[in-house]
């Protein structure tokens, strides 16, 4: 007896949900090495080993568009329509590559919707997640698509890191930057400004303190306008110490959930 196919199918380019129903398709990793399979064959702690031991670049590569063919096609046979949250277009060829595909399947590909986050990490992660609990709501795909585009706007995309040692070894800034960053010992802080990866401001102190800063700057300037259905704690190869006290500061500041 043939499996009924459910009705709506949420994938994105971030973060595999199995609960919530959504689907991830990966990115691959480019170093002088060779070419790997995001988390299958290269994680965030292996990148930061790699240029930490001398190497020379770690590039994101954007699925091919055969690759969200494949990847659409599949997740077609159980599911009657997709909604595709890509990671922003200004930034790789994620979301150009996606529309591509679809253009490229003919009839089947009019039942893939993607919309370009204009985000990356757990910003589309985010999106990704509203369009689930619609999905759960019994919004159909025209509906779940629509919502996304109004409220993409809404997601605001910062992260802190260390150093812009790793920016300018992929070419994103000069060498100058970066020992004057080193000299004050500040901390950058980077946001999505029109999709794109800019430097927002810079804070002073010990990581882990200017993290706490960072999420302090960030939710009480924001704490009567943020939805507080969830949070994302999102980090990449940080301690327990570091995370366990990024938890503490989001948990004094605000209450989700």
């Amino acid at each position: 007896m043939a499996e009924t196919k459910k009705k709506i199918r949420i994938t994105t380019d971030c973060g595999l949900l199995e609960e919530n129903d959504i689907d991830m398709i990966f990115f691959h990793v480019i170093t002088e090495n060779g070419r790997f399979y995001d988390r299958d064959e290269m994680t965030a702690e292996n990148v930061f080993e790699h240029m930490d031991g001398g190497g020379l670049k770690a590039e994101a590569e954007s699925p091919s568009i055969q690759e969200y063919v494949d990847f659409f096609r599949k997740n077609l046979r159980n599911y009657d329509k997709i909604v595709h949250v890509s990671m922003s277009g200004a930034i790789g060829d994620a979301y150009k590559n996606a529309m591509e595909a679809t253009r490229r399947m003919g009839f089947s590909g009019e039942k893939v919707m993607v919309v370009d986050s204009q985000s990356i990490s757990a910003g589309v992660g985010l999106l990704a997640m509203h369009a689930a609990d619609m999905v759960a709501d019994g919004k159909d795909a025209s509906d779940i698509y629509l919502a996304l585009e109004r409220i993409k706007h809404k997601v605001v995309t910062s992260f802190i890191v260390p150093d812009a040692y790793y920016f300018y070894l992929n070419d994103k800034v000069n060498f100058y930057v970066v020992k004057l960053i080193e000299m004050f010992q500040l901390r950058p802080v980077v946001k999505l400004r029109d999709g794109k990866i800019k430097f927002a401001y810079f804070l002073a102190g010990n990581y882990q303190n200017a993290i706490k800063k960072y999420i302090k700057y960030n939710l009480r300037r924001a704490n009567r306008r943020i939805n507080k259905r969830r949070v994302f704690l999102t980090h990449s190869a940080c301690n327990v110490k570091t995370v366990q006290a990024a938890k503490k500061e989001i948990d004094y500041i605000a209450k989700f959930g």
